[in-house]
């Protein structure tokens, strides 16, 4: 058969990781209008639990103390002897500081801080 062109055959998009194909599976996968995902109801985020795990008994202390008066002492008996456990500490306490700013020379700065809804 000289002169017949084989027909080409249409191959894009077929590979299972195609866009397209992602895609359709994503649709597939994801949560239908009230449908339930966690059937159990465990909703609880790992800072409530370990806020609770914080005010439990600690059951290896001799004086009864809950676990975060126990954790809070040692994490000062540990500042004692290095400043970067200080640092920790507080940074765990306080939040860690995102910016440091520095002023030099005669600036006059007012700063306002505001709570939240406040104005």
């Amino acid at each position: 058969m000289v002169g017949v062109k084989p027909q080409k055959v249409e191959r894009r998009g077929s590979h299972p990781n195609t866009k397209a194909a992602l895609a359709l599976a994503r649709v597939a996968t994801q949560f239908k209008p009230g449908e339930i995902h966690n059937p159990k109801g465990n909703n609880k985020s790992l800072t409530q639990r370990r806020e609770e795990m914080l005010n439990e008994l600690c059951p290896g202390d001799k004086e009864g103390r809950k676990w975060h008066e126990v954790l809070s002492e040692a994490g000062l008996l540990q500042a004692q002897e290095s400043p970067y456990a200080m640092n920790n500490l507080q940074d765990r306490l306080e939040g860690k500081v995102i910016e440091k700013h520095a002023l030099l020379g005669g600036i006059d700065l007012v700063v306002r801080y505001v709570e939240k809804g406040e104005q």
